[in-house]
C-alpha cells in the first residue's frame, strides 16, 4: 500500500527541493529531510486509516472472546485460563450493576439495562 501511495499517486515528487504542490517528475535534486518527512507521514496516515477501519469493523464483528467476558462480568465470576504450562489470561468478572446474588427477575432486569447501556453506547 505504501508503494501505491508512493509511488503510484507521485507522492515522492513532494520531496523534492523545487517547491512545487505539483506530483510530477522534474530535474530538481531531493532533498533527504523532506523525503523521510514525506515517507514518514505517507506510514503515519496508512498506519492511522487502518487502525480505525479495524476499529470499525470490530464495532460491527466482535471478536468471539468478548462474549465470555460480557458474560463473566455479568455473573460476577473470575476465571483463569492456561494456553500453556506457564503463560494463561486472567478475566477479573466483577459485574458492573454491582451485585450478582440477586433473584432471576432482578438479573433479567440488570441484563437489560446492560444491553440499553451498550446500545446507547454503540448508537
Amino acid at each position: 500500500m505504501f508503494l501505491v501511495v508512493v509511488e503510484g499517486f507521485g507522492y515522492k515528487y513532494l520531496a523534492l527541493m523545487q517547491s512545487s504542490t505539483e506530483r510530477a517528475p522534474t530535474d530538481s535534486p531531493e532533498s533527504f529531510p523532506l523525503s523521510f518527512f514525506v515517507i514518514t507521514t505517507v506510514i503515519f496516515g496508512l498506519g492511522t486509516g487502518e487502525y480505525f477501519l479495524q476499529m470499525l469493523l470490530q464495532l460491527r464483528n466482535p471478536p468471539s472472546y468478548v462474549d465470555f467476558v460480557d458474560l463473566c462480568s455479568v455473573a460476577n465470576i473470575s476465571v483463569m485460563l492456561f494456553n500453556d504450562s506457564f503463560q494463561g489470561h486472567y478475566i477479573h468478572g466483577k459485574s458492573p450493576l454491582g451485585a450478582a446474588d440477586v433473584s432471576s427477575e432482578r438479573l433479567r432486569l440488570n441484563l437489560e439495562a446492560l444491553v440499553l447501556s451498550v446500545l446507547l453506547l454503540l448508537f
